[in-house]
């Protein structure tokens, strides 16, 4: 059994230096290559040799920049193309938002109490208000025939936003006024049952800071009175910076003017639904209880109620000076 171990131990020992001595050779055949072409290197002719590193460099620098801005060219190729889907092994072109048409108009924004079947009865009674209040703030002659009629141009459009209980109009006549539509729509609050609120957009742009703070700027001509609130509200967009826009709204605003949060003039109004925002100034917004439909309602019974029951207390106050004056 010894004299196994030593053999298999001399066989190892043979097999370790036969590789030791291939690996010795190789570096070996490596080091005479590097000599040889280092000395044809250095008997090359003056006329033969190659040019200065240099000039090397910034030949490699030149072909660097030029693959750099071709791959940059293909990017935005591919970029406008959309992009590379594994599954169809070919590049798929993006889809532009929807909500991308209804920047720069003007439209309103509504909620409503009910969805379902329920959306499109307060649709409805959204569309009657507007119609009512174009007829009266926006009057356009009478066609002199029925196609003349059907030939004139949609003042608005409907838009669905796939979300219960939101309803968009959007106008496409740059004359129309979302605010004083609105505010007309307030006051026939008592022919709707199934809206909420209305919020009037005078300007729509993307959501972001900059976007927003460009859009309010040049509506800030129409402030009203001395106070002023910034009320910014976001629907479905988690990630737009509320409190960074309302303190560079503020800064925009002009010193003569003083925040008012509880009973302002006027209201600046920044309202975010997914990647778009409407701007707005609405002067008289917390007298219209902040356009809130119900409210309103509630509001015109109790001054009606109470003007009922003055008059009630005038007559009863007239019958029986005249029973005095009788007696």
């Amino acid at each position: 059994i010894h004299s196994i171990w030593a053999i298999d131990l001399r066989r190892s020992e043979l097999r370790r230096a036969a590789h030791q001595r291939k690996k010795m050779l190789s570096f070996l055949r490596r080091a005479v290559q590097g000599l040889r072409r280092k000395r044809e290197r250095e008997e090359v002719r003056p006329d033969e040799m190659p040019a200065p590193i240099e000039e090397v460099d910034a030949e490699k620098r030149e072909k660097k920049r030029r693959r750099r801005l071709q791959e940059q060219e293909e990017d935005k190729k591919e970029a406008m193309k959309g992009h590379y889907d594994q599954r169809k092994r070919r590049f798929v072109k993006k889809k532009r938002s929807p909500l991308a048409s209804l920047r720069k108009k003007q439209a309103i924004l509504a909620t409503s109490m009910t969805s379902g079947t329920g959306s499109g009865k307060a649709l409805g009674e959204l569309v009657e208000l507007i119609e009512d209040a174009l007829d009266d703030l926006y009057p356009v002659p009478e066609a002199e025939s029925l196609e003349k009629a059907k030939a004139r141009p949609q003042r608005y459009n409907a838009i669905d936003l796939e979300t219960a209980g939101v309803l968009y109009i959007s106008f496409k006549d740059t004359s129309i006024d979302a605010v004083a539509v609105c505010k007309h729509a307030c006051a026939r609050c008592e022919r709707s049952r199934r809206l909420a609120r209305l919020i009037p957009f005078t300007d729509v742009c993307y959501a972001s800071e900059e976007d927003v703070l460009a859009t309010v700027q040049p509506l800030l001509d129409r402030l009203e009175g001395r106070s002023y609130a910034v009320e910014v509200k976001r629907r479905n967009n988690e990630t737009f910076p509320k409190d960074d826009v309302i303190r560079s709204v503020a800064r925009a605003i002009p010193r003569p003017w003083k925040v008012d949060l509880k009973e302002p003039d006027c209201t600046i109004l920044v309202h975010v639904f997914q990647s778009i925002a409407g701007c707005a100034v609405v002067p008289g917004y917390h007298d219209l209880k902040d356009m809130n439909l119900p409210k309103l309602k509630k509001a015109k019974a109790a001054a009606a109620a109470e003007a009922a029951a003055r008059g009630q207390a005038q007559g009863e106050q007239g019958e029986q000076g005249d029973v005095d004056e009788i007696l």
